[in-house]
């Protein structure tokens, strides 16, 4: 039992009693008693190793997780700005061009600096 189950030693059926009580109630020898009982402390610490191991790897899953959301935030909010530049760039070039629409052919000479004075409006003053 030790060697195919050795959890088994500490397990209780529908009584509430596990095999440690079984073969000490029934008069077993000292040696077998003294078996079971080290094979029972083996198996809780092998139990306790078990769970440690687990509360690690959860943690260590946990903290990915939280990392994952950060970056993921993170990225969401690089968009976002992304996208707002990119929408008040519209906006600005969208007014530009209102504003271009609304000039007379005339005025279009002095943006253009095709002007009779443009080559001293040019000049630093």
């Amino acid at each position: 039992m030790i060697k195919a189950a050795p959890q088994s030693v500490n397990e209780e059926d529908d009584y509430g009693i596990n095999p440690l009580e079984y073969v000490i109630n029934s008069n077993a020898s000292i040696n077998v008693i003294q078996t079971l009982q080290r094979a029972s402390v083996v198996a809780w610490n092998e139990m306790d190793r078990h769970k440690a191991n687990q509360e690690i790897l959860k943690k260590r899953l946990q903290t990915a997780v939280r990392q994952t959301e950060q970056a993921s935030r993170h990225r969401l909010t690089s968009t976002a700005s992304t996208v707002t530049d990119a929408n008040k760039t519209i906006t600005t070039v969208s007014r530009a061009q209102m504003l271009m629409d609304q000039l007379l052919p005339s005025d279009m000479q002095y943006i253009s600096g095709n002007t009779p004075f443009s080559h001293i409006l040019s000049k630093p003053f």
